[in-house]
């Protein structure tokens, strides 16, 4: 395997310019050329020190950090351990960058299955595309959950507020938003009433106050972040995804719109990942692949209902 050392790599075209790290072959920077607007949250300890980790091989977290594969323990922070683990940069192209994270050592003492993880980042025009492999290169079927985690600046003008924003889907949506227990960040089994023919969702700190907003089932494909004072805005197209998470820390100036395959363990159930809510397996030899998309648009020329 080709391996181009470098930690940070920037690449740009004629409207976008991004940034990814090598470390969890993470996102950390999605700017407009034509203005130099950032759109990627910069991380904050104050808050959140994320930009947009990749979530894998679980999405959220398994109930005291620990799960079961055929009765065998296992130990597995929040959102698993890519987001942690040095990916080695494979390709470099002038629009596109592709990351790969083999399985060693140290992950299988964490998650006993062999895999290669690949992640493209490919930019076309003011779409960026975020491409997932996970690829079984064990001698038995793999169980995997995977998801994407980005975070937007929210405002996006100095002159704005959190509350001036709201999400947009493309569909009107009648849906109930899964329940977290907010401390420990598992799912309860427990349901409330979010929309009702609806597509707007307003931004505020009290929506927030339980935690993750946890949507599936959704007739949509994609959510558009916008302002009622600024023209800017922002879409991801999650075409495939059963799970979306609508996120933020309370007061905080970012929102995280993240397509899932996967969901939190529930509180007090089973602890075995192949019953998880969610969990993909994937038979030796073969490759799941998804994407998702990023679109930075502005009212003035874009329609961000459509």
């Amino acid at each position: 395997m080709k391996q181009i050392n470098e930690d940070f790599v920037t690449i740009r075209n004629e409207s976008l310019e991004i940034k990814v790290k090598s470390l969890g072959a993470e996102l950390t920077s999605l700017k407009t050329i034509s203005d130099n607007c950032e759109y990627l949250w910069q991380g904050d300890v104050k808050y959140w020190t994320g930009q947009s980790p990749i979530l894998f091989p679980i999405v959220g977290r398994v109930e005291n950090n620990k799960y079961k594969i055929d009765d065998k323990e296992y130990e597995l922070g929040i959102h698993g351990f890519a987001m942690n683990s040095e990916f080695i940069l494979t390709e470099k192209l002038n629009n596109s960058l592709t990351y790969k994270l083999c399985s060693n050592s140290e992950t299988l003492k964490k998650y006993p299955y062999k895999f290669e993880l690949g992640i493209k980042y490919k930019l076309e025009k003011k779409e960026l595309a975020v491409s997932f492999e996970v690829k079984n290169v064990d001698n038995k079927m793999i169980w995997f959950s995977i998801g994407a985690h980005p975070g937007f600046n929210c405002p996006l003008d100095k002159n704005e507020s959190f509350d001036d924003y709201s999400l947009i889907f493309e569909h009107n949506e009648t849906v109930n938003r899964l329940l977290l227990d907010g401390g420990l960040c598992l799912m309860t089994n427990g349901e409330e009433s979010f929309l009702n023919n609806e597509k707007e969702i307003k931004l505020s700190a009290k929506l927030f106050e339980k935690s993750a907003i946890i949507l599936k089932k959704l007739k949509s494909n994609k959510i558009t972040l916008k302002s009622k004072k600024c023209k800017k805005n922002v879409s991801v197209m999650f075409a495939g995804f059963p799970y979306l998470g609508i996120w933020t820390m309370p007061n905080a100036p970012y929102v995280c719109i993240e397509p899932w395959y996967g969901l939190p363990s529930t509180k007090g159930q089973d602890a075995d990942l192949k019953t998880k809510e969610g969990i993909l397996s994937l038979e030796p030899e073969k490759t799941f692949q998804c994407l998702y998309k990023i679109i930075i648009g502005n009212l003035s020329n874009d329609n961000a209902d459509e």
